[in-house]
């Protein structure tokens, strides 16, 4: 773990994501937060963040101190990335209702940033209580995205993230019409949509073939193009769809990343 997160840094990568396994059922897994806690002590420069951070779903006053805790450490270099619960079943896996999902993540965003910039705040909720509040407070803020193309999640990115990550478009249009959805959200509520980021894995879309697609390194960069047309300002490559076999080692995952990184340094 320690080689594998100095050489991402020393490869140049600007960011280091670590997936929140809470609600997945992924034996043995670490927990974001913690491997980011240890990530920030072996880096100077690189972004640090927690994707799929099920935040209705967990202490938020909790989440805060951890992750202004680790901003503080390592420099202001953290982000969160909310995620809404798989809506698969009645009830989400770790037990509570799918009922009105996308106004309690709405209010733990603004939950969440009351504690880390210390602000008071009188709340009337049936999903959080005012007695709930123990403001931390941080002077570097923590940027708050939101993945996913849940309707639900295009909504409360428009409404109150600093930006957005998918993964799951069919293909250019899907995506672009996902992206006027966010932008037309954040205009709705007062926002000016030019300051939302948006993220998207570097990988084939659902409709294209899987197999193969990162050892074209010309179709690797014109998809680069075809992204960055649209407003696509963030890509990210999944070191599981880098080395397929099950357990790879750090030096090959960092290989193969390095061998990527060379072929879109011309648009860094």
């Amino acid at each position: 773990m320690m080689s594998f997160v100095e050489s991402v840094e020393r490869i140049g990568f600007h960011h280091l994501d670590v997936l929140d396994h809470a609600a997945q059922d992924v034996r043995p897994s670490l927990d974001a937060l913690t491997t980011l806690s240890f990530a920030a002590g072996k880096t100077q420069t690189i972004g640090l963040g927690a994707t799929s951070v099920m935040l209705a779903e967990s202490d938020v006053s909790l989440v805060a101190e951890q992750a202004n805790t680790i901003n503080m450490l390592s420099g202001g270099r953290l982000r969160l990335c909310v995620c809404l619960e798989e809506q698969t079943e009645d009830r989400s896996p770790l037990g509570r209702s799918h009922d009105h999902r996308g106004e309690r993540v709405g209010e733990a965003i603004g939950l969440l940033r009351s504690h880390l910039s210390g602000e008071t705040q009188d709340l009337e909720s049936p999903y959080y209580q005012a007695d709930d509040l123990r403001m931390t407070g941080n002077e570097a803020s923590i940027p708050i995205w939101v993945e996913g193309v849940d309707p639900h999640a295009l909504t409360i990115t428009g409404r109150y993230a600093d930006g957005w990550s998918g993964g799951a478009a069919k293909g250019l249009t899907h995506l672009k019409m996902i992206l006027d959805t966010i932008r037309q959200h954040a205009v709705e509520a007062g926002r000016d949509p030019k300051r939302i980021d948006f993220q998207l894995p570097l990988a084939p879309f659902a409709s294209e073939p899987q197999e193969n697609f990162l050892n074209d390194s010309e179709g690797v960069l014109a998809r680069v193009f075809e992204l960055e047309a649209l407003g696509i300002n963030w890509l990210s490559l999944d070191t599981a769809s880098l080395c397929p076999e099950e357990s790879p080692t750090a030096d090959r995952l960092a290989g193969r990343l390095e061998a990527l990184f060379e072929v879109l340094k011309p648009k860094l």
